[in-house]
């Protein structure tokens, strides 16, 4: 079969034809972009969505060797846009075949291997100075509104500091005496290990301001003991905790000796 003649008059009649305004057309480049084609009239063509998809399968069985006219109409099979065209079970397949053939060639497909952990491929890395000093330079001399709007959180708050001390601020009130927008660049250590002591012991146990007493009972309903939180019963029973919720609210079948309820959950 003569498929560059049949290809050269699809393009022939869609460069001749007169387009109707009801119908949907594509733009198609005759000589194709990947192969030197220009973007000029003289090198488009009108087509239907079908005879789009027939000119572009031909093209690969003119040029059976050019990779990225396979993939043109690999994109074209997945595509959700084209309802004029439908897609045949064979054109899906065929272009299946020629993605797991181009990754084996690219060398990406390796069977019975994991790929390797892609953060380990960046131990070790470190932007070169002048990168650095581009992002350095792309922070500096941000209006303070724009700073302000960038340093939102969810509760319409920004950081301010006075150069001792940040802190989060609503945003459109006016600034303290002594502070201005944004957050102290250096931490000292003292700073640093006060705030991980502080956040250790916030909400542990029965600091845990939503903690929740735990009523553990036998099979009979007798009372055994009451524990302030759930970590606590589990220390004492060797349930884990995870079990120990989801059996105060009847997500499992208990399957223990005990029965648990949360305090003032009947």
């Amino acid at each position: 079969m003569d498929y560059k003649t049949i290809y050269d008059k699809l393009c022939f009649r869609g460069q001749n034809r007169k387009v109707c305004k009801d119908k949907y057309y594509e733009i198609h480049h005759i000589v194709p972009r990947c192969m030197g084609g220009a973007n000029v009239p003289e090198n488009l063509t009108t087509l239907t969505a079908r005879e789009h998809f027939i000119c572009h399968k031909l093209l690969c069985k003119i040029y059976p060797d050019n990779y990225k006219l396979k993939w043109a109409v690999v994109m074209m099979c997945n595509t959700r846009t084209r309802e004029s065209c439908k897609v045949t079970s064979r054109d899906y397949e065929s272009s299946r075949l020629f993605v797991i053939e181009n990754n084996k060639r690219l060398g990406i497909l390796k069977r019975g291997k994991k790929y390797p952990n892609i953060s380990k491929s960046k131990i070790g890395f470190k932007f070169s100075e002048e990168s650095r000093k581009k992002m350095s330079e792309s922070q500096k001399n941000i209006p303070e509104d724009v700073r302000a709007m960038m340093a939102k959180s969810q509760k319409n708050k920004c950081w301010i500091t006075d150069g001792l001390k940040d802190k989060r601020y609503p945003i459109g009130l006016e600034l303290p005496a002594g502070f201005i927008f944004g957050r102290s660049s250096k931490p000292s250590a003292d700073r640093c290990k006060a705030h991980a002591e502080f956040m250790r012991g916030r909400f542990v146990g029965d600091k845990n301001p939503s903690a929740k007493s735990v009523l553990q009972y036998d099979l009979s309903y007798n009372f055994i003991a009451e524990y302030p939180t759930i970590r606590d019963a589990e220390k004492a029973t060797g349930i884990r905790a995870n079990k120990i919720s989801k059996l105060c609210t009847n997500k499992i079948k208990n399957k223990t000796k005990f029965i648990f309820k949360f305090k003032g959950h009947g």
